[in-house]
């Protein structure tokens, strides 16, 4: 019993050291898991600062879409106002014409500026989306991860008092050993006692016989002797 648990204190022993590299471990992911979620509140953080560049942008991207637009309509009237001119408006048509040519080129800028920033905004939400998916996929990983680390803890306490009842087990299978000796040599003791009494009665014995065979001896011998009468 003693020898078991003796093997059973190192079997214990040496799962207490992998729980606890176990509770390392689990402490290292609940880390990572701390430091990703971080990472993704910066990541929402950033979407959220450039989904406001992106609304600023596009208000200013409106704004040069009606300049230009107006700038068209002006240089319609600058247009008219050079034809009733006659040779004297034929310069300023020209200009009027490289106006209108500028503004139709700002409106098919401002359009595609406009588009870029669409999706931009459809890949900012795409993102935002994921980041979100991601950041409840981290808590409840991290949640998981935290229980985990605590049943490991709660596993590795369990160990600790299983090995201090195995060592009290050990501890008093040597001392019922080491009892168990202490009879056994009294036994054995008794044992020779017991004998030296069993020797002692048959030399007893024998004595007794050769005294009782003496006294017969003794007695066949006084019988041959006649003693002498009174008046002799």
């Amino acid at each position: 019993s003693a020898d078991r648990a003796s093997e059973l204190i190192r079997r214990g022993e040496a799962a207490a050291a992998v729980v606890e590299e176990g509770g390392e471990t689990a402490g290292q992911a609940a880390r990572a898991m701390a430091a990703i979620a971080e990472s993704l509140g910066r990541v929402s953080a950033a979407s959220a600062a450039l989904a406001e560049r992106v609304k600023r942008i596009d208000d200013i991207v409106e704004t040069v879409g009606f300049l230009a637009d107006q700038s068209s309509t002006l240089a319609i009237n600058a247009a008219i106002e050079a034809s009733r001119a006659g040779e004297a408006g034929k310069g300023f048509a020209v200009v009027a014409r490289e106006i209108r040519g500028l503004s139709a080129d700002s409106r098919q800028a401002a359009r595609q500026i406009r588009a870029l920033l669409g999706e931009i905004g459809e890949r900012t939400g795409q993102m935002d989306g994921a980041v979100g998916v991601g950041g409840r996929t981290v808590a409840e990983g991290q949640r998981q991860v935290e229980e985990l680390g605590q049943a490991i803890e709660r596993l590795g306490a369990t160990l600790h008092d299983a090995v201090g009842l195995m060592r009290q087990v050990e501890g008093s299978a040597r001392q019922h050993q080491a009892g168990v000796s202490q009879v056994s040599q009294a036994l054995g003791n008794m044992q020779r006692a017991s004998e030296s009494i069993r020797d002692g009665a048959r030399l007893l014995g024998d004595l007794s016989g050769g005294a009782h065979a003496l006294a017969g001896g003794l007695q066949r011998t006084a019988g041959a002797y006649a003693l002498p009468e009174a008046g002799a």
